[in-house]
């Protein structure tokens, strides 16, 4: 038993250090493509007005999750005050930033809220649903951003929008496996099919639920809106010519690509992708790359707001 536990840590231990290794790397790779006086300049030179702005969207996107998470527990008759769901979102955040994994937030935000709120069952199937509904509204605004602002740029276009209706399709397929749950088990893993079900049914649950469909549609809305409009925020801040539709197309990109389990947190994956794509629009390197560094200071300036709400509550 011993042996078999000390085998998986030297296994999370190994993936842990591959996964950091390659954050470095690519930092370094934008390190040396990119000019450090520039970045230093930029942000010597950055509106400090318009991050506070960036980082007060952050704050109200809490809540707004934290709203439409609550209106899915109460689908399952679980009446949690918001103020305890918002506590528990910030703490979410705090450890999805500084855990190596970026889901170690989520199983944070349901075991406290499981301890005095509800089946372990309904917590996980409630958090799921409420990031899983944000991703499907999220990958409609890069073609609503095409709409908005026909763009003639480069050929990186055709990847985000490839890689988008790949992933719609993918959580489409998701959510009605469960009317092929048999034929399921016949093509992928019994345990994996079991998952795809479960969230399927989950999904099936809420959508009937007239108070908690609408939350989910409207919240989904507001707190991507509240995304686009913080990392607006920040061009504002730094100068950068950035149209919203531009971020409209981008940023959802960027942040799927940032939840590959290749780095640390998404780090260096998340700073390449946008000098990827910004430069596609026009952006330089250097404004691209502290483009995508200020935001992350934002969100750990969030994350560490988290820490102080798990270090002053009664949640340790």
């Amino acid at each position: 038993m011993l042996r078999e536990g000390g085998l998986l840590f030297r296994k999370k231990f190994g993936a842990l250090l591959l996964k950091t290794l390659v954050s470095l790397l690519l930092l370094l790779y934008l390190a040396s493509r990119v000019s450090l006086d520039e970045i230093e300049q930029s942000f010597a030179r950055a509106d400090w007005s318009w991050l506070l702005g960036g980082l007060s969207c952050m704050v109200a996107g809490v809540v707004v999750s934290s709203w439409k998470w609550r209106a899915l527990l109460l689908a399952d008759n679980v009446d949690c005050p918001l103020r305890v769901l918002c506590k528990i979102y910030f703490i979410g955040i705090f450890f999805n930033n500084f855990l190596p994994t970026s889901i170690g937030g989520d199983a944070i935000r349901g075991y406290y809220l499981s301890r005095h709120w509800g089946s372990k069952s309904v917590c996980v199937s409630s958090i799921l649903m409420e990031r899983i509904s944000g991703f499907l509204v999220l990958v409609l605004f890069p073609f609503l951003g095409l709409m908005l602002s026909p763009w003639g740029g480069g050929n990186n276009v055709s990847v985000p929008l490839a890689v988008l209706l790949a992933f719609s399709v993918i959580l489409l397929g998701c959510f009605i496996a469960s009317s092929f749950r048999n034929r399921l088990c016949l093509f992928l893993p019994i345990r994996m099919a079991t998952i795809i079900v479960k969230l399927s049914e989950a999904f099936v649950r809420y959508f009937r639920n007239s108070r908690a469909r609408i939350s989910m549609i409207i919240g989904s809305v507001f707190f991507n809106g509240l995304v686009f409009t913080t990392y607006w925020c920040v061009a504002q801040a730094l100068h950068i010519d950035l149209k919203f539709a531009t971020l409209m197309i981008v940023v959802p990109v960027v942040a799927i690509f940032s939840l590959l389990p290749v780095s640390l947190n998404g780090l260096g994956l998340r700073e390449v992708s946008f000098v990827f794509f910004l430069t596609d629009f026009g952006v330089g390197r250097a404004d691209a790359l502290s483009f995508s560094l200020h935001s992350y200071v934002l969100l750990l300036i969030i994350s560490l707001l988290g820490g102080l709400v798990y270090c002053c509550g009664k949640f340790r």
